[in-house]
């Protein structure tokens, strides 16, 4: 959060991590909102979310597609910039999978990829650093959503480390 408080009238963006640990399966995270706007249904003054996710121990059982890295991090020196990291994502299953882009960080990212993989097939993306990516530290993560009535999500982690500069 990049404000301290919120005025009547006034929105933040709210980023909330979600950590299953060492738990995988059905995995379930319920973080509250305190908020002092009055509302008789719900006295308290607590909003809460739930988050539910299906966390795979192994990742070659993500069906219907598997993206290779799993995971980014970043550790280039600040004046080493790759143009691009490649990523690899395979479809599985016996139909095309069409791809939506939910949210990745823009401020500190620039993401490419494919909005559909044919049955069968591999297809390639790739992420690059911005301007403010390259002299950040960050964690956070890219979200995709497949076509189909399950409409399911996957998440890959971008962590960005910036290397020591020390001699």
């Amino acid at each position: 959060m990049e404000k301290d408080q919120l005025l009547p009238g006034d929105s933040l963006d709210l980023e909330i991590i979600f950590s299953s640990k060492a738990y995988y399966g059905m995995v379930t995270k319920s973080p509250a909102i305190y908020t002092n706007e009055p509302d008789s249904l719900m006295p308290q003054k607590i909003r809460r979310i739930v988050l539910t996710a299906n966390v795979y121990r192994s990742l070659d059982t993500t069906y219907p597609i598997n993206i290779m890295p799993h995971l980014f991090n970043i550790t280039t020196p600040v004046n080493e910039t790759d143009d691009t990291i490649p990523f690899q994502i395979k479809n599985f299953s016996r139909n095309r999978v069409y791809i939506n882009i939910v949210d990745y960080p823009r401020d500190f990212l620039k993401l490419r990829m494919p909005d559909r993989i044919g049955a069968g097939q591999t297809a390639t993306g790739f992420i690059s650093l911005t301007p403010l990516g390259l002299t950040s530290e960050f964690r956070k993560s890219i979200t995709i959503e497949l076509n189909g009535p399950g409409r399911t999500r996957f998440t890959i982690p971008v962590t960005r480390v910036l290397p020591d500069r020390t001699p």
